[in-house]
């Protein structure tokens, strides 16, 4: 049974995807009306706020390489002079300072996470002994292979959600990971979302606030 509120967790690969547009009227920021009109309960892992925070850094400095590169392409077919004449003059900026720019780009993502009241859920509340035992019997996310490095953040984070809602309390799940989602599909009370917009259309069907979905 889905009921308001309804407890989301969300997977990095979703942020990702949504290229962190924190827009008035992006996918992203509907999820912050749905926690204010009480609907929504967001709980997100440590382990997906530190991988997101890197990826919106990353993606901060991949601008500034493109802002380069778009300066030096300008002035292959024009001069500086031309260019502020005609108002043109941010073809021509650069940022100096790249350490801001992450720091800037980590700022935004965390201003989010409080837009959205998240719980974070923090390493105490991993089963390290679960986790080694999936490793060893290859049970999901695991598989076999080399790819393990990648495996194990997902096996922490999907051991942190089973801890945290056990068996009976339902948790949304919003990740498009194969390996993460079999890894979370033990218990029934785990239902599972491709997208945001997904969860968005189930909400939109459920007409009173207890109602079975």
């Amino acid at each position: 049974m889905f009921k308001y509120p309804i407890n989301v967790t969300i997977d990095t690969n979703i942020f990702d995807a949504a290229k962190y547009d924190f827009s008035e009227n992006s996918t992203l920021q509907l999820l912050v009306k749905y926690v204010q009109k009480g609907k929504v309960k967001i709980v997100l892992s440590n382990i997906v706020v530190k991988e997101s925070e890197k990826h919106i850094a990353e993606q901060g400095l991949k601008l500034c390489g493109i802002a380069r590169k778009l300066r030096a392409e300008t002035l292959k077919i024009s001069t500086e002079k031309l260019i502020e004449y005609v108002g043109l003059n941010r073809l021509l900026e650069l940022v100096d300072d790249k350490k801001l720019v992450k720091e800037k780009s980590v700022e935004l993502f965390q201003k989010y996470i409080k837009d959205i009241d998240a719980e974070i859920l923090d390493t105490s509340q991993i089963d390290l002994d679960a986790v080694i035992d999936d490793y060893f019997e290859i049970r999901p996310p695991f598989e076999s292979g080399d790819k393990k490095r990648k495996e194990f953040p997902d096996a922490f984070i999907a051991n942190q959600i089973r801890e945290r809602f056990g068996t009976k309390e339902v948790v949304a799940i919003i990740s498009n990971d194969k390996g993460f989602r079999a890894a979370c599909e033990e218990t029934p009370n785990h239902l599972f979302f491709e997208s945001l917009a997904q969860l968005y259309d189930k909400i939109k069907k459920i007409k009173a606030p207890n109602l079975e979905i």
